[in-house]
Order: structure tokens, then C-alpha cells, then sequence
């Protein structure tokens, strides 16, 4: 074989390895990723109150569901079949950031732009997710 021909077999093989890799990370084929991994932390600050988390992405659409249910009703937002990436504000006034996506949730809110029950309320959602996410 001459030397461009192995170059180009060598090349190909590098690109379809990863395609293989990033495909097995963003659940191409039915893998999940995250898939028997989970991550939840919360972080309660003076300022800040914040839940950072990844888990199954098979979770997702129960993550979804609560967040609707106890979110939805005061906002024009859908959490459903949807990812976010925002900082927005509910009719009850609260502000806070949100990002959602598929085994993956990061909320952040701002304790001294929102109300001491707004803060409650997080808090409650941010004990309340813990299993929502971890399936139990």
C-alpha cells in the first residue's frame, strides 16, 4: 500500500473512533450518558441558593414534570420536552436562572433579589428533587 492510502485509512479510523466517543456521551445508540451516575449538590449561600445535579438521563421526564408542577403555574414557560438556558422571572415574582437539559439541572437563585418564601419555596423544591432525580 502506498502512503496517502494508509494516511487516509489511519484518518478515517481517528474520525469514526470519535464519532463513536461523542456519540456514547450524548446517547446516540441508546447509551445514556450518566447512565448509573449521579451528582447532587446544593449550595446555600448568604447570597446565593443553588442546586447543581446530573443524573440518568431515563429521569428526565420526571425531572421535567415536577419542575412544571411546581414552577408551571406561575410562568408562560413549559418545562416540558424543552432545554433551558435562562434567567427569567415567574408572575409571583421570583427570579432566578435555570438550565435543563437531558441529565442535567442547574438552578440559581439570588436571595437578595427574591422574597425569604421565594428562598423557602427553592429550598423545599431543592430537598424534593434529590429523589425525583435518583429515581427512589
Amino acid at each position: 500500500m502506498n502512503r496517502n492510502l494508509l494516511l487516509f485509512i489511519f484518518g478515517t479510523l481517528c474520525i469514526l473512533g470519535a464519532l463513536y466517543i461523542y456519540g456514547r456521551q450524548t446517547g446516540w445508540g441508546g447509551h445514556l450518558f450518566n447512565d448509573g451516575n449521579f451528582s447532587y449538590h446544593v449550595i446555600d449561600s448568604d447570597n446565593t441558593y443553588e442546586i447543581k445535579a446530573q443524573y440518568n438521563r431515563g429521569q428526565t421526564d420526571k425531572v421535567r414534570a415536577y419542575l412544571q408542577e411546581q414552577l408551571g403555574r406561575y410562568t408562560h414557560l413549559s418545562f416540558r420536552d424543552v432545554e433551558l438556558d435562562a434567567t427569567t422571572t415567574l408572575e409571583n415574582g421570583a427570579i432566578f436562572y435555570i438550565l435543563l437539559k437531558p441529565g442535567r439541572l442547574r438552578i440559581r437563585l439570588n436571595k437578595k433579589e427574591n422574597s425569604q418564601a421565594t428562598y423557602e419555596r427553592f429550598s423545599q423544591m431543592g430537598r424534593e428533587l434529590r429523589p425525583v432525580m435518583s429515581g427512589r
